[in-house]
């Protein structure tokens, strides 16, 4: 069995890759669903805190 890995940016990405056949026979997708709402209030404060948590992990991680 060998193992592929692929980071793909968008969605659009993934369905291009689809329809051109470039995806495996099994595929696993990570996704963040505390992030789906059709609230605004929850939908921004999520964001909000996800840029923060970012910007602190470029910090320590990257900027070694």
């Amino acid at each position: 069995m060998r193992s592929w890995v692929c980071g793909f940016g968008y969605t659009w990405d993934i369905i291009e890759a689809a329809e051109r056949g470039l995806l495996p026979d099994k595929i696993m997708l990570n996704t963040h669903p505390q992030r789906w709402t059709d609230r605004p209030l929850p939908w921004a404060k999520e964001l909000v805190w996800q840029n923060v948590k970012n910007v602190v992990k470029k910090y320590f991680y990257v900027g070694r």
